[in-house]
């Protein structure tokens, strides 16, 4: 998974890495990491570049439509990329 984020990120493909974060976040929160699962699903439901698949696996990751991502996913990709490949 980090390879292929990895590559997304050295050619450019934003709609690549917002995919693969997505199911980054699904692992995540199967693992129950669900801190790290929330922000990268954040990320992504602000994301203004997310569309289909990404966004819905971010919505179900983050599953209380009543509360929003709020200023978790205001954060640059670096910082999302960096704590994902920290923690995996």
């Amino acid at each position: 998974m980090l390879e292929a984020l990895e590559l997304a990120r050295q050619v450019g493909d934003m709609q690549l890495m917002l995919d693969v974060l997505a199911a980054a976040a699904d692992l995540c929160a199967h693992q129950a990491r669900l801190d790290l699962a929330r922000r990268l699903a954040a990320f992504i439901l602000h994301h203004p570049g997310a569309a289909g698949e990404a966004r819905q696996r971010a919505a179900q990751v983050w599953r209380d439509p009543a509360e929003g991502p709020g200023e978790w996913g205001q954060e640059p990709i670096e910082e999302i990329v960096s704590a994902l490949m920290s923690e995996l």
